[in-house]
C-alpha cells in the first residue's frame, strides 16, 4: 500500500476531500459508489489534469446508467 500516491488520487486527482479518518476502513479490493450529478463536467474536470496513473472514461453501462471507474494505488 503506497499512502500518499493512494492521498494523490482522491485528494488531488478526484478531488475528494477529508471529513474523518479511521483506522481499518475498506482493505484493499474495497470498492465504493458514488452517486452524483454532473458526471459529464466531473470527467472533463479529470481529463484536464493529465492525471500519469489513470484516464477513467466515461461507460454507458447495459443496465442503462454512465459510469467512471478508476483503481487505486492500494488495488481498491
Amino acid at each position: 500500500m503506497n499512502a500518499d500516491k493512494t492521498r494523490e488520487l482522491y485528494l488531488g486527482f478526484l478531488g475528494f476531500k477529508i471529513d474523518w479518518q479511521h483506522h481499518g476502513d475498506g482493505s484493499p479490493g474495497a470498492s465504493i459508489l458514488v452517486e452524483m450529478t454532473g458526471l459529464d463536467q466531473f470527467h472533463a474536470e479529470l481529463t484536464t489534469k493529465k492525471y500519469g496513473y489513470g484516464r477513467p472514461g466515461i461507460v454507458e453501462q447495459t443496465w442503462g446508467e454512465r459510469s467512471v471507474t478508476t483503481l487505486d494505488p492500494s488495488h481498491n
